[in-house]
């Protein structure tokens, strides 16, 4: 028998937003919760310490296509983000993972 195992994320809440310039600016996330990223505007990121601060060689991420992260250690937990120009918005929406199991049926 094969079982197929799917997971998926479900919103949890409003999203954190984070305006993004060209100053770094950061928020806090939880560990072990998994996160949607959307930027308005291509933008950088990075995970790290309270103290992280993103530059424009940090991960790319691209405006108006999802990213989804977990966060698994304590000192990654604040998420930093920054764009070389202009400004923009990096929403971060909390995640309740969920999972579907369906056996297929057998003719």
């Amino acid at each position: 028998m094969n079982d197929r195992i799917a997971y998926f994320g479900v919103p949890e809440g409003a999203p954190q937003v984070l305006s993004l310039s060209t100053s770094s600016d950061r928020v806090q996330l939880e560990v072990g919760a998994s996160y949607e990223l959307w930027a308005s505007v291509d933008c950088f990121v990075l995970l790290g310490g309270s103290s992280v601060a993103a530059l424009t060689t940090s991960t790319p991420l691209t405006a108006k296509l999802p990213k989804h992260i977990r966060i698994s250690a304590a000192d990654r937990k604040y998420l930093a983000g920054i764009v070389s120009t202009g400004t923009g918005s990096l929403f971060v929406t909390k995640l309740l993972i969920r999972e579907v199991s369906a056996t297929p049926n057998v003719v």
